[in-house]
């Protein structure tokens, strides 16, 4: 144990370089200023029109209408995570490449 905890201790002792530091303090203002401005702009948006069509067409249209969403063609019956994003569209879509249900935001 006595070995085991020094070595920890010397470990989180270690200083940082100030180019080290410098990098890591440009990484944090970067990630931050590509954050959206505006997440909830397409909340609650749907395309119930483009139900029967290709998968194409379906994705032209929808980002004809939004052009900041990214559009996600999935096979129908595949698995999906739950996490909402509101810069993307799924479009499900059946054997046939036509869109099966409802795009919505998410």
């Amino acid at each position: 144990m006595g070995a085991f905890s020094q070595k920890v201790l010397r470990e989180t002792s270690k200083a940082h370089s100030a180019k080290k530091r410098k990098k890591t303090k440009v990484q944090r203002q970067r990630t931050a200023a590509f954050r959206p401005v505006d997440i909830s702009r397409y909340y609650g948006w749907s395309w119930p029109h483009v139900v029967g069509l290709t998968a194409v067409e379906a994705e032209r249209r929808i980002t004809g209408d939004c052009p900041g969403v990214y559009c996600e063609i999935v096979p129908e019956n595949s698995l999906l995570t739950m996490c909402y994003r509101s810069g993307r569209v799924r479009v499900l879509v059946d054997r046939d490449g036509r869109v099966a249900s409802t795009p919505r935001v998410g």
